[in-house]
């Protein structure tokens, strides 16, 4: 395989790793097995094919040109405003923060585009007073975000992100606050 067939070979294995697997679920528990894998597999590639930079430069252009186009023209999450690097990467908002409080901030962009915000490539940030109910409230179908896994594989009660898991832990604390639970 020459040079130019091995850069596409990589560049549609990319894209294909991006649309058949990374653009569905969660993928940031998995981040440092994600890796690893990728390590070791270009390592083996490096080692065992006489091609193997074509290869791996193809695929990373590809990974990552689909996730920017991805995200800049086909996310769901387009049609709602905000400043266009913050459909590309959260980055961007710590560069803008660097210097200086991060509600500042967020009061630009609330002034600027409104009660709802795209402020990361999977995140809208809502600033209308309603919005505590409808997310936290008992009657919410809402899922806390990825921020709550910040302690996986340990899990509170605080910290669970589905009531699959919440539900038995609440009705534990529950017996004890009740005056049996108390003797």
């Amino acid at each position: 395989m020459n040079s130019i067939q091995a850069s596409y070979v990589g560049g549609l294995m990319g894209v294909a790793l991006h649309h058949g697997l990374f653009i569905h679920g969660e993928w940031h528990v998995q981040a440092p097995q994600i890796l690893m894998i990728h390590l070791v597999s270009f390592l083996y590639l490096i080692v065992n094919v006489p091609t193997s930079w074509q290869i791996i430069s193809g695929y990373l252009l590809g990974l990552f040109s689909s996730i920017l186009s991805y995200r800049l023209f086909f996310h769901r999450l387009n049609g709602f405003p905000g400043p266009r690097w913050a459909s590309v990467s959260k980055i961007w908002h710590l560069w803008k923060t660097r210097r200086s409080q991060n509600h500042f901030f967020m009061a630009k962009l609330h002034a600027q585009y409104g009660d709802f915000v795209r402020t990361g490539p999977s995140e809208i940030t809502v600033f209308h007073p309603d919005v505590f109910m409808a997310v936290d409230g008992p009657r919410s179908k809402c899922m806390k975000g990825e921020w709550y896994d910040l302690l996986h594989p340990d899990r509170s009660l605080v910290n669970a992100r589905t009531s699959d898991i919440h539900r038995p832990r609440r009705r534990v604390w529950m017996q004890g606050f009740t005056s049996k639970g108390s003797r």
